[in-house]
């Protein structure tokens, strides 16, 4: 009897052991989750702002086209 005692003392100190390094692990993963997430709606805030400055100097670089038509349309007459 006192043998059974024993082991299932020793199982149970050994899943309690296992189960703190795993909770140990696990809390570092959440940990890196949340940085993953938080990295992740960085980039996507750069990216609509980068979105924006290219739709920007399109702009831009349309209105000079058209301004340089109208230059070489005027100078030609």
């Amino acid at each position: 009897m006192s043998d059974s005692l024993l082991l299932l003392s020793l199982s149970g100190a050994f899943v309690s052991i296992l189960l703190s390094v795993i909770a140990y692990f696990l809390k570092f993963l959440l940990q890196d989750f949340r940085k993953l997430q938080e990295d992740f709606l960085e980039i996507k805030v750069r990216q609509e702002n980068l979105r924006a400055e290219i739709d920007r100097i399109t702009e831009v670089l349309f209105l000079l086209k058209k301004q340089l038509m109208r230059k070489r349309r005027g100078s030609e007459t």
